[in-house]
Formats: C-alpha cells, structure tokens, sequence
C-alpha cells in the first residue's frame, strides 16, 4: 500500500452515496476527503509552507483514487463500453506510476518530476480531462443505468483536475490574471452550488422516476447530481494556466463546456416545468446567468484575453458581484426557511439582506442593458445616479447583514456562504465608490446615497487602485 493513510481512498463519494433505485441526499456531496483539496494545497504552495515531496504525496494520491475508479469503470460489463475512459486512465496511471517512483528516491528526483519535467504531466492529465469529459455522451452522475460508471468518471475527473491544479501551481508561480481569472469562475460555480442546494426537492421531480430524459431514482439525487458536475466543474477551472500553450486551453475549454452542457440542460428543464413555483424560476434565471458568465470568462482565457479584476469594467463587475451575493442570499434564505418552525433568530435580516441584494442585481442589468442598447452618451450625472441607487441597496444589505451572528446559523457550509456574501458586497461597494470619487463634476448626492456608510475620504486619493473599504 503506497499511503499510510489509505482510508482516504475509502472515503470518496461513492462511500456515502448510493446509486439506482437508493436514496441520496445533496450533503452527502461534501463527505469526500478529496473534497476541494486543491484550494488548501495551493494556499500552502503559495506560502511556501509546501515540500516537493509533500506536493509528490497529494499529487499521487489524487492520481491513485482517479485510477482505481476509472479501472473499475472500465472492468464493469460490458467489457469495451467506454473506451476514451481505458485511454485516459492509461495517460493519468503514467503520471502517477512516475511520480511513485520519484517519490521513493531523493528530493532531487522529486523535483526533476515535478518541476523540470512537470510539462510531460501536466499535459497527460489535461488529455485525460478531455477524454473523459467527451466519454461520458452528455450524461449526469448517477442518471439512469449508466449513473454509476458517469458518477465514477465524473469523480475521477474531480481528482485529476485537483492534480494537475497542483502540478502547476507547484511548476511555477501563478500570475495576477490568472488568479482573478480563477476567482471569479470559481466565484460563480460556488454561487451556482448556491443555488441548487437553496432549491427544494420537488423541483427536481420533472427529472425523476422516467419523466423526461434524465429519469433519476429520486429527487435527492438528481439534486446531488447537479452538485457533483458543479465540483467537477470547479476542479477544472482551477487548473487555468497562464503558462499553458493555445492547445492545453483548448483542452481545458472543451471539457469545462462538456461536462457544463447536461448541466445548462437539466437546469433549463427545472425552469420549463409546468407551474413552476416563483422560487425555482428565480433561482434557475439567477443560475442561467451565472452559467453565462461561466462561459465568457472561460471562452476568454482560451483567447488569452482575460484579466485581473482591476481592468475589468465598473459595471461588470458590480453585476457579477451582487449576481453572486444573490446566490449565497438565497441559499441562506433557504437554509433557514428549512428549520421551520424553529428559524435562527438571523431570519429576519437574512430576508432583508437578500430582498436588498436581488434588487441591486436588477438594477445593475436594468441599467447595463439601458447603456448598451440606447445609443445615449452616459453623462457623469446619468452614470453617478446609477452607482449612487445601487451603493444605497447595497449598505442597506450589508446593514441587515451585519446583525447576522454567523454562529447561529445551521451550518459549515451556511457560514461559507455568508463570507462569500460579505465579500461580495464589498466588492460591488468599493466598485461603485471608487466610480462616484473618479467623475471630477460630481455634485454632492443626496443624503443616504451610501457616502456616510462608506470611507470616501480614504479611497478619494488613490481611487485609481480600488483600495480596500471597511463597510
């Protein structure tokens, strides 16, 4: 056994869901000890807190897990069925067969592996992403006959792309564009997971028991589907490089679009629904848009035009930051909604937070499409009254907000999502602030357009480098 601690291994997805006719739930998404470890290594590689040979460990380790769940995809009868996953699982076993080796000599083999000849890995796992992102003929985890082989490759998946995440991240230091290119995406699928957890369970019931195309056993699990490609998703747009050449984009591009696809799909039906319930439609329209900006950010990396947040427009990124909010409101919002009778005492804030912060979503679009689509000169006036109305919602949001006790709330994965808020309406604050001081014309505004809540005076002198606020 090449781990001491192989209970790693034991404890994957498959160890606490289960398939076919067998209930599952959605939080049984987070039990996998693989569970996002590519976050937590590359914080240590960045502080330099990491060894080649611990980098080696957590590599291999990822590489064994994918392997031994892409052999049991391909021993499972019919023999020959996914042929792309035999030939991604022979790609992703030469990495791990030579990382193991290089593990067993001295710190110096380590590092030839993994940083003089870290190209030859990283492009067997960006092929072996492609493959099995194009093997699975655009189904779900778990959807179907076929639900546990795509549950086993979509995990598989998983793990490779948090290997190569680290490969990379280990090769050579990540460059600012890079960085806030892959914040932001990962911004939106975690605002996406968001969402499909806050939805209620019937709403997945048009995609269950043979309705439609998807004919999953139980709602649970198709809500835990969606989960899963939404983590698998995530792992891929963490593996973002800015050393890699047009091909390993292409690659990257085309497996995030495939293993997305079923995803938009399944989402689009949710909203379809006959009498689909005023919370669902919301949260599907809110999700569809995320899922564009998904793919924008990820189309502009493959033509190597993405950039640090700092050169991104105002107006995009207020939009896209209260498009996040809305989606870690709402799933606080559900969160609490499921205690009933007995809701935290954060409720009432937390509904005030989220009304406020849909608003300013629907602001920002209503006056982003006005500027696109008139043909009107924007006047520092027009553009001040803008920032002004959306700054207003959003220091209202951050006031309910900060009434919120982050301990009273039901979980983990509930005080998550309130930072996620928090930083996000920061964001979105800053942006507007920095964009009222920029216009040299501008006129006092009227009281309570958020200039007493927000430091003026400190960003006023260097609004140029959007500096960080205390809200």
């Amino acid at each position: 056994m090449l781990f001491p601690w192989k209970l790693h291994d034991q404890h994957d997805i498959r160890g606490h869901m289960c398939y076919g006719s067998v209930v599952m739930h959605s939080s049984m998404v987070y039990g996998s000890k693989t569970y996002r470890v590519y976050s937590r290594v590359r914080d240590d590689i960045r502080n330099g807190r990491l060894t080649q040979r611990a980098a080696a460990v957590y590599i291999s380790w990822l590489l064994e897990n994918a392997t031994a769940k892409l052999r049991e995809v391909i021993e499972t009868p019919p023999a020959g069925a996914y042929p792309l996953a035999h030939a991604a699982l022979i790609y992703a076993d030469e990495a791990y067969q030579n990382i193991c080796r290089a593990r067993e000599g001295t710190n110096d083999d380590i590092r030839r592996v993994l940083v003089d000849e870290s190209d030859n890995y990283i492009h067997n796992c960006q092929v072996a992403l492609l493959w099995l992102a194009q093997c699975r003929h655009g189904l779900m985890p778990m959807q179907g006959e076929e639900g546990e082989r795509t549950a086993n490759i979509s995990s598989a998946s998983t793990d490779i792309a948090s290997a190569l995440c680290i490969l990379q991240d280990n090769a050579h230091p990540v460059e600012k564009n890079t960085d806030d290119t892959r914040a932001r995406l990962c911004g939106y699928l975690d605002s996406l997971v968001d969402l499909i957890e806050a939805l209620p369970e019937d709403a997945f019931l048009c995609v269950t028991q043979g309705v439609g195309e998807y004919d999953f056993a139980v709602n649970s699990t198709a809500q835990a589907s969606l989960l899963l490609s939404l983590e698998e998703l995530r792992a891929i747009a963490s593996t973002i490089d800015h050393m890699a050449d047009d091909l390993s984009r292409e690659y990257i591009q085309k497996s995030f679009a495939a293993v997305l696809a079923p995803v938009k799909a399944m989402i689009s039906i949710l909203y379809q629904a006959p009498d689909v319930p005023a919370q669902t439609a919301l949260h599907c329209l809110l999700a569809n848009r995320l899922i564009e900006n998904s793919e924008k950010t990820i189309e502009e990396y493959t033509q190597d035009q993405h950039t640090s947040d700092k050169e991104v427009n105002s107006k995009n990124v207020i939009s896209s930051a209260t498009l996040c909010a809305a989606g870690s409101a709402l799933r606080l919002l559900a969160s609490c909604a499921n205690n009933a009778p007995a809701f935290p005492p954060c409720t009432t804030d937390i509904v005030k937070c989220a009304s406020h912060i849909v608003k300013c979503y629907y602001k920002s679009c209503g006056y982003n499409r006005h500027s696109e689509s008139s043909g009107e000169v924007e006047t520092n006036l027009t553009k001040a009254n803008h920032f002004a109305n959306v700054l207003r919602c959003l220091c209202a949001a951050r006031e309910a907000l900060d009434r919120v006790d982050a301990s009273t709330l039901p979980s983990n994965q509930d005080r998550e999502a309130l930072g996620r808020l928090r930083s996000c309406i920061t964001q979105a604050s800053e942006r507007c602030v920095v964009e009222q001081v920029a216009e040299p014309d501008l006129t006092e505004p009227e009281h309570g357009a958020g200039w007493d809540a927000l430091s003026v005076e400190e960003v006023a002198p260097t609004a140029a480098t959007a500096p960080s606020l205390y809200i």
